[in-house]
């Protein structure tokens, strides 16, 4: 992970009408940033249950003092959390997994 620069991790949505674009609207709406690419994975949890990871990676991060304090939260370990339609959120981290643009 880019410690300046880092990606983000929905570890879990248990929806599985949210799409790509749907959140890149929501991340957009926020502005943290250029996203250079959002990935979707199915997951299972260990009794088998489906999920979907999603985790979304920046060209560039945008500075300034909204923008800021939130990306310090998620270099330090803490998490977020972001409203996509009230009363539903997602509690997202920084990615700690490697990516390799291909």
């Amino acid at each position: 992970m880019n410690q300046s620069q880092p990606s983000l991790c929905i570890p879990r949505m248990p929806f599985g009408n949210i799409d790509v674009e749907f959140i890149r609207k929501v991340l957009l709406k926020l502005n943290f940033g250029k996203i250079q690419c959002i990935n979707i994975v199915d997951r299972k949890n260990e009794k088998g249950e489906s999920f979907k990871r999603a985790y979304i990676h920046f060209e560039k991060w945008y500075v300034n003092d909204y923008v800021d304090p939130i990306r310090e939260k998620l270099v330090s370990g803490k998490e977020i959390k972001i409203v996509y339609d009230n009363p539903w959120f997602w509690k997202i981290s920084a990615n700690k997994s490697s990516w390799k643009k291909v």
